[in-house]
């Protein structure tokens, strides 16, 4: 259900799950009353009490959409990739420097073939979550869900 509601536009998450919670058995109203404190907010007579999380931070709908990340995960990609060039967690100050002249060398060849108009091929699993966002139905919404 939590993955599923960060596919969602923004605005109409709060009625998805209201949606989801009325198809699930009474044995997860606890573990639903939990995700609804802390990532929905409680109903209220006049809307809902802002949630511990809001719902601008763990939802990825627009950001999708536009291609933008929320997740730090090429940097940390990135830094995977330089720690393997480095080989050690104390190099002298001259291997570091040669390490650093390298992945300038590596980062500027990178951007020489986007300016000349390559384009580097999107993970499967970023294609997918595109498809997903792209598919969203608002007629239908919890049929749109995976």
């Amino acid at each position: 259900m939590t993955p599923a509601l960060a596919m969602i536009p923004h605005g109409d998450v709060e009625q998805v799950f209201t949606e989801l919670v009325s198809s699930l058995p009474t044995e997860l109203l606890p573990e639903v009353d939990y995700f609804e404190d802390v990532f929905i907010g409680r109903p209220m007579a006049r809307g809902r009490r802002d949630a511990q999380l809001p719902i601008q931070l763990w939802n990825h709908h627009d950001t999708v959409l536009k291609g933008d990340s929320k997740m730090t995960n090429s940097v940390e990609a990135w830094h995977r990739g330089f720690q393997a060039h480095v080989q050690c967690p104390h190099q002298t100050l001259w291997i570091f420097l040669k390490v650093l002249q390298r992945e300038e060398f590596l980062q500027l060849h990178r951007l020489g073939k986007l300016e000349m108009g390559q384009r580097f091929t999107q993970a499967s699993k970023y294609a997918k979550a595109a498809t997903l966002a792209s598919q969203y139905d608002r007629r239908d919404r919890c049929s749109t869900l995976p």
